[in-house]
């Protein structure tokens, strides 16, 4: 499912990483001693699992919210990215599969805008992170394939 879906290659990377855990989340990084605490640095309320990063910390539920998707992600109670991915691949119904592809763009901006956070203290804007995202989606949604050209000599005025 994740290699299938027009987005570009870094957000595919990002999205396999996620859905395989090994993204560097602070339960991951605590695990393996590089954290001094599993708890998520922009909520500090519960641990930083992929789940809480991209869906459950109050910032990405509030991301998601406003986005063109409306989806509340505390409300569907998914155990993991995997199953989250599936049910909104279920939802889409533009063949061009705008909306997952919203979904991918969403949570790898949600993770951008995180790091922006922890690392350059930079406060997470829920409207702009989504509004990045769904600008990304129609400027993929525009890209057209380029029309073939003639190869036929053109004919000269005499």
């Amino acid at each position: 499912m994740v290699s299938s879906i027009p987005v570009p290659p870094k957000v595919r990377n990002f999205i396999w990483r996620a859905c395989t855990n090994s993204l560097a989340t602070r339960v991951n990084l605590y695990a393996r001693g590089s954290a001094s605490s599993p708890l998520c640095p922009l909520c500090h309320q519960t641990a930083e699992s992929v789940e809480h990063l991209i869906f459950l910390c109050p910032y990405a539920a509030t991301t998601w919210f406003g986005s063109r998707l409306g989806f509340s992600p505390n409300a569907n109670g998914f155990e993991s990215l995997w199953l989250c991915l599936q049910y909104l691949q279920k939802m889409a119904n533009h063949p061009d599969q705008m909306e997952l592809r919203l979904a991918y763009l969403l949570s790898w901006y949600i993770w951008k805008a995180r790091n922006k956070a922890v690392f350059e203290h930079i406060d997470p804007e829920p409207e702009k992170t989504f509004k990045r995202a769904q600008n990304e989606v129609e400027e993929l949604c525009s890209i057209t394939v380029p029309q073939r050209h003639s190869l036929a000599m053109p004919q000269t005025i005499h």
